[in-house]
């Protein structure tokens, strides 16, 4: 059943409720304990549609308890990790080609996909669904949805006018800020994330909307072949098998498979509850399959796979 509490929310309250994050244990064993995701296609824009149904007005801000949003929220983080591993694949084969320019767009998506997955994991999620009118017509309405009590199944809707990235990376770099799991491992994605705040937003901005970024930017034009090529091959190698490096193409591109890594193992971990197993296993083969159809001749596939056995093993 949802709630108006329009008039009694205090947005000043929102930060306490939103940033918060859970830490992978708790996750598991409390937060999506005993949950179902028996259709795996549902996901929040289609929840909201379907719970909310009509526009009641602008700034509205409703509240719930429905543990139904946890299985949502898991659903989509999975939905979010398959489209990011997707990406990374396609941005291997661009950039291995030496077509850096719109690889590094693809890969600027394969992280976008990866932070909204991550904020679904701790409860959060930016949404436009088409609510239906007073007069017949449907109406996109922008709805960022996040926490009361996670673990009781209490949750907010609230109403948000926000720009489709750069809140949604505020947001994730709010929920992320002083989160600990595996931090040996992930040290260089989260001081990445300390000190370059925005940065690939910004790249992704010059390198798909600036003009001048076609004589700044383009490596095509600005490398001569010879050394175009050696760029394309360079870039061709399994990132993992590459050590820490000040090189700026690869830095990029290892802690954006970091990135991609962290969501795969916290949804490993989630997924390893019992009730959840026979989803995992067949969530590996549709993306093993994924990658086959698309005939990934990059490294993706190899680590995606390496992934999955090492992760077994470790458990």
């Amino acid at each position: 059943m949802f709630k108006d509490i329009s008039t009694a929310f205090n947005k000043k309250n929102r930060p306490g409720l939103s940033d918060r994050s859970f830490d992978v244990p708790l996750l598991k064993a409390i937060i999506y304990d005993n949950i179902k995701l028996s259709n795996r296609k549902n996901c929040v824009k289609s929840y909201l549609k379907n719970k909310i149904k009509t526009y009641d007005g602008a700034n509205k801000v409703y509240s719930a308890v429905d543990k139904e949003l946890k299985s949502v929220l898991l659903n989509e983080a999975n939905l979010q990790f398959s489209k990011a591993l997707y990406n990374w694949s396609i941005y291997k084969r661009l950039v291995s080609k030496g077509l850096w320019s719109w690889a590094c767009v693809t890969l600027y998506y394969a992280q976008f996909y990866c932070i909204n997955g991550l904020l679904n994991i701790q409860g959060n999620a930016f949404s436009r669904p088409r609510l239906l009118t007073n007069s017949g017509e449907e109406k996109e309405t922008v709805f960022h949805v996040y926490t009361e009590d996670f673990a009781a199944d209490k949750f907010i809707f609230e109403m948000r006018n926000y720009k489709p990235h750069e809140d949604v990376w505020r947001q994730y770099y709010n929920v992320y800020k002083k989160y600990k799991y595996g931090v040996s491992y992930y040290h260089e994605l989260y001081q990445y994330d300390m000190d370059n705040q925005f940065e690939i937003l910004e790249m992704r901005h010059r390198a798909n909307y600036d003009t001048a970024f076609l004589f700044e930017g383009f490596i095509e034009y600005l490398l001569p072949a010879n050394e175009l090529e050696e760029f394309a091959l360079k870039m061709q190698h399994n990132i993992f098998d590459t050590s820490w490096t000040e090189d700026e193409f690869l830095k990029l591109e290892y802690v954006a498979s970091l990135r991609i890594k962290l969501l795969f193992e916290i949804l490993h971990t989630i997924l390893g509850s019992s009730n959840l197993e026979t989803i995992r296993t067949e969530l590996y083969l549709e993306r093993k399959s994924m990658l086959n159809n698309i005939k990934d001749d990059t490294p993706v596939k190899e680590c995606f796979l390496n992934w999955i056995e090492e992760s077994y093993n470790f458990i």
